[in-house]
């Protein structure tokens, strides 16, 4: 085994490690919707900036990313308040994040020289998120937020209304 595979290894039982212990409240991964957000937010810049690969795009994403990095490793010790359980949750809450970030990119602009592949890329990256997002939603620990899944289309109309 190479250094590269373990240390995916490694990562990949971490994180598995993270979400049993989430599941079973030992630690918060996700303290709500907003951490949820900002986890996210952290991971974005750094996907536009590598894929953009221009030094007047990357240099800002890549501070942006470790402001967003500081805040979050600041939330997570708040919310542990162990050196150990923020060692299990900051690589747990990082992890899922980048995949998700990743798989969702798949399913919105999959990789592929013919129609076939892309259709398989998309296909894939739509399974992978469709067991990833209950797993994330399980770990967030309070469901409030300004950003909530359940609100997010209440007030708005649905359906066939009278004028048309």
């Amino acid at each position: 085994m190479s250094y590269l595979e373990m240390g995916l290894a490694s990562g990949l039982l971490l994180t598995a490690l993270g979400c049993v212990l989430g599941f079973t409240d030992k630690i918060v991964v996700f303290r709500n919707y907003d951490d949820l957000g900002l986890a996210f937010l952290g991971v974005v810049p750094v996907f536009i900036g590598f894929i953009s690969m221009v030094r007047w795009i990357l240099i800002p994403a890549a501070i942006i990313s470790c402001a967003v990095f500081m805040w979050l490793l600041v939330r997570t010790w708040q919310d542990n308040q162990s050196v150990w359980k923020l060692l299990v949750a900051l690589p747990t809450k990082l992890a899922l994040s980048v995949l998700f970030i990743a798989f969702l990119w798949d399913v919105l602009s999959p990789n592929g020289q013919t129609q076939i592949a892309r259709a398989k890329q998309r296909g894939l990256a739509t399974a992978v998120l469709a067991v990833l997002t209950p797993v994330i939603y399980r770990l967030v620990r309070e469901k409030t937020g300004v950003i909530h899944p359940k609100q997010a289309f209440h007030g708005t109309r649905r359906g066939l209304t009278r004028g048309s």
